[in-house]
């Protein structure tokens, strides 16, 4: 299982990442077609498709409006925090706390 957190407008240096097929590091954006271009990162959007991905995919998000994320299952996380939500979400998906659709 892979979870992806898309909170920040800039990303920590030394967390983790993903690696493309090429070995390239992904960095997961919002806009990734204003991300610098190079060859350092692949950048991508946390609800893109890959040629090989067959997993299904859940966008949990905490505002008024769903996101558009297609192809995405919409899950409310209903909380009263307004920063750092994404923590508690994580934990109460990995101890099933949180009904799937």
């Amino acid at each position: 299982m892979i979870v992806v957190i898309q909170c920040a407008a800039s990303k920590r240096p030394g967390a983790g990442h993903l690696v493309s097929k090429t070995g390239r590091p992904v960095a997961f954006v919002a806009h990734p077609e204003l991300a610098q271009v190079g060859d350092r990162y692949l950048y991508a959007r946390p609800d893109d498709r890959s040629e090989t991905d067959r997993a299904k995919r859940i966008v949990f998000y905490n505002s008024i409006h769903a996101p558009q994320a297609s192809g995405c299952s919409l899950v409310k996380y209903g909380t009263d925090r307004t920063t750092n939500w994404h923590y508690e979400c994580a934990d109460a998906f990995l101890e099933g706390a949180i009904r799937m659709p």
